[in-house]
């Protein structure tokens, strides 16, 4: 195994939702973490933290099970997919990971446009592997090597953490030049980060009752 557990930051937490077009309303990156014991999802909370911190941009951290990944040809123009996978094993996805990698893999795998064809996607893919393991980053490399045969287009190097070094060394290594690749991908400016909203409440006039949810009484209060 080449996965660890790190403490969990907890300041932006990561989703598991079904995720559809609606939730980009007002966020312009999805990132993806294949992770069978944390790690990598720490790295795609971090990764989802800094594009805030540093442009001013929602994410989305998804666990790719919960994804309807036939819609991924729909991102919208000005969005982009981050992809944080770990190697598991001997050079396997994580269990959360296999169905992308199958998808990716299967050449007959039909996105929403009826072809496996993902021409205008913008990707990064940060891999978490060990070098002591045979098949180092696979995952990594092949999720890369299958975005680009279906004609998307990766933001900057593909980066891989060596765990038996020092995966955090690497990380903070890649993510620099990763991020002046992403800005003028994106066409956006490093300081535009805010203290924007991810989401509006509005006052509604009427609602259906059932889709109240009042919470639920603690047996510790009488």
């Amino acid at each position: 195994m080449v996965e660890k557990s790190v403490p969990r930051e907890s300041t932006l937490r990561s989703y598991s939702p079904d995720v559809t077009l609606r939730f980009f309303q007002k966020k312009r990156l999805v990132i993806f973490y294949g992770s069978q014991t944390g790690t990598a999802e720490e790295y795609a909370i971090r990764i989802a933290k800094e594009a805030k911190s540093k442009f001013g941009l929602a994410s989305l951290v998804c666990d790719p099970e919960e994804y309807d990944f036939e819609n991924l040809d729909q991102l919208p123009e000005g969005c982009a997919a981050i992809f944080v996978v770990a190697t598991y094993g001997e050079g396997e996805p994580t269990d959360n990971a296999v169905q992308i990698v199958q998808n990716l893999t299967d050449e007959t795998f039909e996105f929403s446009s009826g072809s496996h064809r993902l021409d205008g996607l913008k990707y990064v893919v940060f891999g978490l592997g060990n070098k002591t393991y045979e098949h180092y980053n696979a995952i990594a490399r092949i999720v890369d090597r299958e975005l680009e045969k279906a004609g998307a287009t990766r933001i900057g190097e593909r980066g891989e953490g060596d765990d038996d070094k020092s995966m955090e060394e690497d990380y903070l290594e890649w993510k620099d030049g990763m991020w002046d690749a992403f800005a003028k991908a994106l066409g956006v400016e490093e300081g535009q980060g805010s203290d924007t909203a991810d989401f509006v409440v509005s006052e509604l006039d009427s609602h259906p009752e059932e889709k109240v949810y009042l919470g639920s009484s603690s047996p510790f209060v009488p």
